[in-house]
């Protein structure tokens, strides 16, 4: 398998860390979304390769202290926004604010899992900076 990239992982590398991240906030029962580059290539079906990190975002609502505790308690650290599974890191971003098109999320299948992805997706692209 060869690597390529900005982290240097593959495509295997990224499914299987978004496995791991799909069974840990299962476990603290945290539903999340998907963000940046890796919402948009699960969208499109397209590979992982060459991605710098895994984003995901969790509304401000799904962090009660009970999803808090239980996601310090399954990582056995302190620090639950910045993770890393097999060398890809994972950043999880709290979302303040409403928008439309994490209201009602598209799902895309990867690996056996589904994930949310924005939708629409093109409206989430144009202003993913703008999300917080």
């Amino acid at each position: 398998m060869k690597k390529n990239g900005l982290t240097g992982k593959t495509d295997y590398d990224f499914s299987r860390a978004l496995l791991e991240l799909e069974n840990l906030m299962d476990g603290a029962s945290i539903k999340f979304i998907l963000l940046g580059e890796v919402a948009k290539r699960l969208k499109e079906e397209q590979k992982l390769d060459g991605l710098e990190k895994i984003e995901v975002g969790v509304p401000k609502l799904q962090l009660s202290e009970y999803a808090r505790s239980a996601l310090k308690t399954l990582i056995k650290k302190d620090d639950w926004q910045h993770l890393e599974f097999n060398g890809i890191p994972i950043e999880i971003k709290v979302i303040e604010r409403k928008y439309k098109f994490f209201k009602f999320p598209d799902r895309a299948v990867h690996w056996g899992g589904w994930f949310n992805v924005p939708n629409p997706m093109d409206i989430y692209w144009k202003s993913r900076f703008l999300v917080r």
